[in-house]
């Protein structure tokens, strides 16, 4: 279900989507809009969900997050807080920075240009970064702890292999026959997604 708060659509439903609550953050109207110090015309605090949410292996890691936001004002300055992750002091202070792509526009994900900060108040790990509106409000921008690699790409790349080696028989294929590959499928997870096991290896033959 998207979420709307001043003026922004947020979006997550979609496969490794991760977004649970917005809250937009108050900003004295002064001290916005055109300040060359870098403060925010819209600021938001976001929440995830945790890790097995809504099914009786919930608990309590909050790592991922994954969503798009488009709509505001054009090239308005936002802040985003993710709030209440797990504490990753360590890893945001050795140069760890969330991913962000356009669609439409750049399908390449890149790591967000400014440096993100980061505090732990009162036991609450919030970790922020900023970016700037599109001039194309319908644009969506996408935002993700790290590049996402979802179940249907997986699935896509899986089956693309298997094509590749279905039609080798047919249309021998330069290295292919010398290369065992078998897909098969253990289990169904509990929302009925295939657990596949690949079994493959270089198949070497000697001359005598």
């Amino acid at each position: 279900m998207d979420i709307h708060c001043a003026g922004f659509t947020f979006i997550s439903n979609f496969d490794s989507g991760n977004l649970a609550r917005v809250e937009e953050v108050p900003i004295n109207s002064s001290e916005s809009s055109g300040n060359d110090a870098g403060t925010p015309d819209y600021e938001f605090n976001i929440w995830t969900l945790p890790d097995c949410a809504g099914t009786e292996f919930e608990n309590g890691n909050r790592t991922w997050f994954y969503f798009g936001m488009k709509g505001g004002a054009p090239f308005a300055l936002v802040k985003l807080n993710m709030v209440n992750l797990n504490r990753q002091t360590k890893m945001y202070s050795q140069g760890m920075a969330p991913v962000f792509r356009i669609s439409p526009g750049r399908n390449n994900w890149e790591r967000i240009r400014d440096k993100p900060t980061f505090n732990n108040e009162d036991n609450v790990f919030t970790m922020s970064f900023k970016y700037r509106t599109l001039e194309n409000l319908r644009a969506v921008t996408y935002f993700a702890f790290t590049f996402p690699y979802s179940y249907s790409e997986l699935q896509a790349n899986l089956n693309l292999i298997d094509s590749k080696f279905l039609t080798s028989n047919i249309k021998p294929q330069p290295k292919l026959d010398d290369i065992y590959y078998h897909r098969e499928t253990v289990c169904y997870s509990l929302e009925g997604r295939r657990v596949d096991l690949l079994t493959s290896h270089l198949q070497c033959f000697c001359e005598t």
